[in-house]
Parts: C-alpha cells; structure tokens; sequence
C-alpha cells in the first residue's frame, strides 16, 4: 500500500503503476481491504480534530448515515509557465493520471471512534497529528456543506442533499472553521474509517495535496449518496489547500481532476487542446524541491535588478503562449524545443539544479526531445518528451542509470477540441470541473 506521506506544504506518496486517464477522478465503488475493528468507544471533549462538542457546548448536529465509498483523484505537473507565472505570465498544467490518490470510506459501528489509515498516521482522527490537517479539514468541510444543504433543504420541504446538489456559498465561508472547532453548526463526524492512498511523491511539484483533498471530499460526499456541484467542490478542496500551503490559487484543484491540460491566464484556467498523444517522462532527483527558497530568491533578484528577471519571464510568457499552439497542432519537435528554452530561461533566473540539470543533459543524450525542469526548482522534478511510447522506456532507464531516484510515464491523449470536459467523478455531469472557472493568482505552493 502507498500512503500519504506529508500533507501540510508539500506533496505526498510513492511511486505507482500507470493507470488509464479514463479511469482518473472520482468514482464509488466498494472499499478494499478488511473493516477496522470497530469495538473502540466514541471520542469524548472538544479538540481539533474530535468531531465532538465540548463539555456544555450545544450539541452538534447528528451524524449522517454513511454507506462504503471510494473516489480517485490523480497529480499534476507544470508544462510551462512555473515561476514566471507568479509575474503574470500564462502556465499550462498537465494531468497525470499515473499517480493516482484514492480515499476510502468505510462506516463503523455504531459508538466507534473515526478512524483514519494513512502512512502518516493510523488510529482515532481525535489525535491525528497536525500534517493531517489538511485531510480532516476536508473531511469536516463536506459534511459542514452537506450538513448545511440537508438542514436548509428540511426547513424549506425540500429534498435531501442526494436529491440533488450542495450549493458553495456556506460552504466556502465555514470550510476552515469546520477543520479546527466543534461548533453546534458542524455535525459530529459519524463512525467511520477513512483510508488514504497515494502514489504521488512528497515535495516534488506534483500537486498531492490537492489530490489527497479532492480524493477524500468526492468519497466522503459518495458515502452520503449527494452529489456535489463543482464550484462547492472547488471551495471545499481549496479550504483543505489554504490549510496546506496558507494560500492557493486552484490551478492543482482543477487539474488533479481534469484529463486535459490545463492553460492557467490571469486567474482563469480552462482545458486546452493536444492536436496528437504526446509521451512524457517525470525524473525525481530524489530532492525535495526548494520552492519557497527558490521563489524568494527570484522575487528578491527581482527588487534588484528588475531587468535579470523581467527579460526571462518575458521570454517565458512567449513561450508558454507558442507551446499551447504547438501543443494544439500535435507538434512534438517544436514543443520539445520549447521545453529546452524554457529550462535555459528558468537556469538564467538560478532556479534549477545541478541535479535537474544532469538529468536535463541525460534525456537530451538519450533522444528527448526536449527536458525541463517542472515545479518550484532546486530539487523535484524534470520533465523530459519522448518520441514515442517505446522510447519513453528507454529514456526512463536512461534518467534512472543517471541518478533519478524514480520515474514515471505520463500518456498525453489527443484532445482535439479546446474545452474538452474534464475528468468526471462520481456523478458525471455534476462534477466535472467548469472549463472556464476562475481562480485566482498561483502561490508558490502551487508549484510543489
């Protein structure tokens, strides 16, 4: 089993096998594995993470009834635009499906504690330590908008919230609330065991955090039989991000759900076109990138001498623009040789490393088409294209003889039209991402 490894400000999980891009995102299925024993006695007190109200305190709302659930999500990676991107320049965003996440929720007996089975941490979710935050704040955040709508749907003689869908507004205002108290407006977290696993490395640009939360909303609000609308899914996984990283843009929300590209413009990311299936290597230098370190660093050369950092962030912003056209046309060569500027431009702004570097220098030996660093830099990830699905092989074993501590082969489909859907979760039509929805500036986490 491959669990989460960290959580709070960085990515998380182990190498896994590929999947196909059509199987990513959210689905229900019954939960693998035997059922906890169930024999533990309900949590008492108040804390964080006990799902119950203080001594005195006016009692919560009833837990739901839950039935056995899971949900997929996958990771992501940066095509082009990282760093420069926090300039406003454009980014693209690609899906990968090959490191997928799946959360597991499992209903117990009735008096058992919440239970929670990650590599971080396996027992009652009341002393859960705080890298799981995150993960109990999206577990708390979908039942508060579950809650909400079930509430507000009684009083007026509507339906209940599997009838139809949770609306964002509550939501989004009482999500991070919801993750750190136990007030009467959030329910009692039912008895229940939530298993988290994920094949997405820790610290490496490859969006877990991200993943990990919209795993456990889309398998939580299964568990209740709703369904979620997406812009209340978005508000809910990013109420578990801004507890991560402090802030978040969405761009990771979006992609770890979406089987296209993701072009990331001036807040608003929407899918974007691949005229032919293109084959990527993902190399981990086995370092964690140094995204914060790195990111300081160029805003810091940039209060210096603006000209070091504006004249690459220029060149990068036009060639992340002329890499979504050669994207869209299915142009392998040119998108290759745009990834080799780009690595060139992010060099010039000192955000790689001797690590990326070699393994950059290894895949343009071993036939790439072109390699680049992807994420934060000073450690993480190259990204390298290769001819084709047999040469990836080879090109993996390449970067591993060189020193990558892993690889993965990330398929790129052919996606012809511009707004193609995105990856559907369990209700197709409810949850798939809004191809034009807005979000905001990207952080630097964003690019962990």
């Amino acid at each position: 089993m491959h669990d989460i490894s960290d959580l709070r400000g960085a990515d998380s999980g182990a190498a896994d096998t590929a999947s196909s891009p059509a199987s990513t995102g959210s689905e229900a299925s019954a939960p693998t594995g035997s059922t906890p024993d169930a024999a533990a006695s309900a949590a008492t007190g108040s804390t964080p993470d006990s799902g119950t109200a203080a001594s005195g305190a006016a009692p919560t709302t009833p837990a739901p009834v839950l039935t056995p659930a899971s949900a997929r999500t996958h990771g992501k990676t940066i095509l082009l635009g990282e760093h420069t991107v926090l300039y406003g320049a454009p980014a693209i965003a690609l899906p990968v499906a090959e490191l997928g996440v799946v959360a597991t929720v499992t209903p117990l007996g009735p008096g058992a504690q919440p239970l929670v089975e990650s590599s971080v941490f396996t027992g009652p979710l009341a002393e859960a330590p705080e890298r799981l935050e995150p993960v109990i704040a999206a577990l708390r955040s979908t039942l508060v908008a579950l809650s909400t709508s079930s509430d507000d749907s009684s009083a007026a003689g509507g339906t209940a919230p599997s009838a139809r869908a949770v609306r964002t507004a509550r939501a989004a205002r009482t999500a991070r609330a919801a993750a750190k108290t136990a007030e009467p407006t959030i329910p009692e977290l039912p008895p229940l065991h939530l298993r988290i696993d994920s094949a997405i490395p820790v610290a490496r640009g490859l969006g877990s955090s991200a993943a990990v939360a919209g795993a456990v909303v889309d398998a939580v609000a299964a568990a209740l039989g709703a369904t979620l609308d997406p812009e209340t899914r978005f508000e809910l996984v990013q109420a578990s991000e801004r507890i991560a990283h402090g802030t978040a843009s969405g761009l990771d929300a979006r992609t770890t759900i979406s089987t296209a590209p993701i072009w990331f413009d001036h807040g608003v990311g929407r899918p974007t076109a691949v005229g032919a299936e293109l084959t990527f290597v993902i190399a981990d230098t086995g370092i964690a990138s140094g995204t914060r370190e790195a990111v300081g660093a160029v805003r810091a050369r940039h209060a210096a001498d603006p000209d070091a950092v504006e004249g690459p962030v220029g060149r990068i912003a036009a060639l992340t623009g002329a890499g979504r056209g050669l994207l869209a046309s299915g142009d392998a060569i040119g998108l290759g040789a745009t990834l080799d500027a780009v690595h060139a431009e992010l060099r010039q702004l000192d955000v790689s490393s001797s690590e990326l570097d070699r393994l950059a220098d290894t895949a343009r030996a071993a036939g790439a088409l072109g390699a680049k660093l992807t994420g934060g830099g000073r450690g993480g990830c190259l990204l390298a294209l290769a001819a084709d699905a047999a040469h990836a092989t080879e090109l993996a074993a390449a970067l591993q003889a060189a020193g990558a501590a892993s690889t993965w082969t990330v398929r790129l489909p052919a996606t012809p039209a511009e707004g193609a859907a995105p990856n559907t979760s369990v209700d197709a039509a409810e949850r798939a991402t809004s191809p034009a929805a807005p979000t905001t500036t990207p952080d630097p986490e964003d690019e962990r």
